[in-house]
């Protein structure tokens, strides 16, 4: 199957570069889109490889459980000292209705 995609993904790796050398921004900018492709692609991929041994319906549950993760990725941040209480967010009176659903 990968022999019959190598066109493909050459010609498609190299409108990218090119696409990327034609865009008018800095450097940075440039870097930075580029590893937000590569971490969308890295997700997908591992999101089709669950999919693919595990199911749907398992990669479903992950995604749905991703935002709780992020809230308490957040939370941990603000209460400990990789964020030093100026990351992330503190326990409010809505966080309890947040942990519910």
């Amino acid at each position: 199957m990968l022999k019959c995609m190598r066109p493909f993904l050459l010609h498609s790796i190299l409108h990218f570069l090119l696409s990327m050398s034609l865009l008018p921004l800095p450097c940075l900018v440039q870097i930075v889109l580029s590893v937000q492709l590569f971490a969308l692609l890295a997700y997908n991929v591992a999101g089709m490889m669950v999919t693919g041994h595990l199911g749907a319906v398992f990669r479903t549950v992950l995604e749905t459980m991703r935002t709780l993760f992020v809230w308490l990725l957040g939370l941990l941040l603000f209460y400990t000292s990789l964020g030093g209480g100026e990351l992330g967010e503190s326990w409010s009176r809505w966080s309890y209705l947040q942990a519910a659903g």
